[in-house]
């Protein structure tokens, strides 16, 4: 009752005011009386035509505040879906492997305490697809599927084939998670740098490198493990201070040894003793044919130097520190290798997966060359006992 009062006083109020500012604006002549209903009806039109547009106005950025609200959820809701799936899939990489049900466990008694981590993935990829277009989907899938692949493959492996592949293996994980990453990463926050990719597997490569975990990052040919060979070679008897010739362009003479098509002979030699009694150097040869040998020979040895008394000093001394070494159709003393025999020819034997992996060229070249360094430091020791 108050209430409906309190209205009626309100609307007599405003009428008073009215009619009395129209009596004062009539006897003062600030509005004439004959035009006095046109003005109130252009006034009129005004608060119409101010009310529509405000209201249109009031109405479109209602409609802007309810899209930009409704981007907002839907870009927090992408963030969630694609941070879960990430997190489930680094779950399974972690777990390494990817646990689901058969049918007996699914009938087992305790099937409820069950983790079935398959499943989990399939709703994952399922949140995943609601949110994301089907080209993203399918090379999310792709990636997903050679995860699991080199996942699987790797745990075939023994402990020692894990050590030689484990570089591999992260790199084509690293490979595969940040293609992943980079399609989210797109469709969350638009176009992204095409060489983003390139850049954080370069980025990746330098932090297993840190880790002594090396990588190759390329396919390695017969030309390719020749030279990874030589150059490995050249460095340990480098490291060891034999005078090696560092102009002597290896890579050209694997390339030529290559393109005859045909077993042809390619080697490098450096003085290891000098001799004041016969005013001439011996040399230690390392030669591939076929396969390696290495042996010495009298830098200046011709032919007709076989029979003479400082080619048969040398042969002595040789076979004296092994009888393998001998100097059938040549003018050196050379002999196959004790241990490692590596037909660089065909490239079948199991010893150049060793050349071929990074992580253990490095030592498996060292054993070569820690062979040779053992008959080079005999050598010198009967050469000096012997006066040669």
């Amino acid at each position: 009752m108050k209430n409906k009062m309190k209205n009626k006083l309100w609307i007599i109020s405003v009428l008073t005011l009215m009619i009395l500012f129209i009596m004062v604006s009539v006897t003062f002549k600030i509005f004439l009386i004959e035009i006095l209903p046109a003005q109130f009806i252009g006034a009129l039109l005004g608060v119409v035509i101010t009310v529509i547009i405000t209201a249109f106005l009031l109405s479109g950025q209602s409609l802007s505040e309810e899209a930009k609200e409704r981007n907002v959820k839907i870009f927090e809701k992408k963030q969630e879906v694609y941070h879960n799936f990430l997190e489930e899939l680094q779950k399974i990489v972690q777990h390494g492997k990817i646990d689901y049900q058969s049918f007996e466990e699914a009938n087992n008694e305790n099937s409820n305490n069950y983790v079935d981590e398959l499943k989990k993935l399939i709703f994952q990829l399922g949140f995943l697809k609601l949110h994301t277009d089907e080209k993203n989907v399918t090379s999310i899938f792709s990636s997903i599927s050679n995860i699991f692949k080199d996942l699987r493959k790797f745990n075939t492996y023994d402990v020692n084939n894990k050590r030689d592949k484990i570089s591999n293996y992260y790199s084509n994980l690293s490979d595969e998670l940040f293609s992943i990453i980079s399609l989210l990463k797109k469709d969350l926050y638009g176009n992204t740098d095409e060489k983003e990719k390139e850049i954080e597997k370069q980025q990746f490569l330098s932090i297993l490198e840190s880790l002594d975990i090396e990588i190759e990052r390329k396919i390695l040919d017969k030309k390719d493990y020749q030279i990874c060979f030589w150059e490995g070679l050249l460095k340990q008897f480098k490291d060891n201070n034999f005078p090696i010739n560092e102009k002597w362009k290896y890579e050209n003479e694997v390339s030529e040894y290559y393109a005859n098509k045909k077993s042809t002979e390619i080697g490098t030699e450096f003085v290891v003793y000098n001799s004041g009694k016969h005013k001439d150097s011996v040399v230690f040869y390392v030669e591939i044919g076929n396969t390696y040998c290495y042996g010495f020979s009298w830098k200046n040895s011709e032919k007709k130097d076989k029979g003479s008394e400082k080619y048969n000093e040398l042969k002595n001394i040789t076979q004296s520190i092994d009888s393998r070494f001998n100097d059938e159709n040549t003018t050196w003393f050379n002999k196959k290798p004790d241990k490692y025999e590596l037909d660089f020819w065909k490239c079948e034997s199991a010893y150049f997966e060793k050349i071929k992996n990074i992580n253990t060229r490095q030592i498996f070249i060292k054993e070569v060359a820690d062979e040779m360094l053992v008959y080079i430091k005999r050598f010198e020791k009967q050469a000096l006992e012997k006066y040669l």
